[in-house]
């Protein structure tokens, strides 16, 4: 297995206020576990706490009761430089940093396996990580934020691969992006999963995209896991009345 979850909670954060235990909660007693073979999709309406379950998995946030295996090992036994480096984080918004797209991949190699790191030496890495991605060679030398969102959200995706991780974490990664864009992205997952061996675990709440993508899916509404299994079986036959509303849109009906 790939991830193991064992009756994992997570608390909100103190406000001072009183409030129900299970308005405490943001994840409640979760157990599931990621198969190392096929991706995994976190599916559920917004506020379900699907970011807060992606998080767990590279150690961004960490559960308040319960435990974490990743391949098999305590994920607090792993040097979190390391458990990062191999489970990589693409978020909702893409984010770049200072300076050139290539500033922003000497940058993550740097704080990942190669210290010393230099531009030139490691340009044309660089440039055919980008062209594999679909992002012309020219943009290496472009300030990072005068990209599209599009090209920043594929810019981010390659940042992350460029540090060589086993694992990619995707949250909600084509939210800003348009309908083409999002086609795109989509493609280039199912390339990096069939030519790359690539996993990835990714949250959504489409179920459009999740059909297209396929794997296991979880189902997650109010921190709880209500349904989890194949994809193609969650929409189209869901044994959890929860889970039908969800698929059919009308959960808040």
């Amino acid at each position: 297995m790939l991830f193991e979850f064992k009756h994992v909670i997570k608390k909100k954060p103190a406000n001072g206020l009183k409030s129900s235990i299970t308005d405490d909660l943001i994840l409640r007693d979760i157990n599931f576990a990621i198969a190392d073979d096929l991706p995994q999709l976190i599916l559920g309406p917004s506020g379900s706490g699907k970011t807060t379950l992606l998080r767990l998995c590279n150690r961004l946030s960490d559960p308040d009761e319960g435990e974490i295996y990743f391949k098999g090992e305590n994920i607090t036994n792993y040097d979190i430089i390391k458990l990062r480096t191999q489970v990589g984080y693409v978020a909702q918004i893409p984010v770049m940093l200072e300076g050139t797209v290539l500033d922003n991949f000497v940058y993550a190699a740097r704080h990942a396996y190669k210290p010393k790191t230099e531009k030139q030496e490691f340009k044309n890495e660089c440039a055919g990580l980008l062209q594999y991605l679909n992002v012309p060679e020219r943009y290496l030398h472009q300030p990072a934020e005068n990209l599209s969102v599009g090209e920043k959200q594929r810019v981010a995706l390659a940042r992350v691969l460029i540090r060589k991780p086993d694992v990619l974490l995707l949250d909600e990664p084509t939210s800003a992006l348009d309908p083409t864009a999002t086609a795109r992205f989509l493609d280039i997952l199912q390339k990096l999963q069939k030519e790359m061996n690539i996993k990835f675990i990714m949250v959504t709440h489409s179920i459009e995209q999740a059909e297209r993508i396929g794997g296991n899916a979880i189902v997650l509404v109010d921190g709880k896991i209500i349904e989890q299994g194949p994809v193609s079986k969650i929409i189209h036959a869901p044994e959890n009345e929860i889970s039908k509303k969800f698929v059919k849109g009308s959960l808040d009906n």
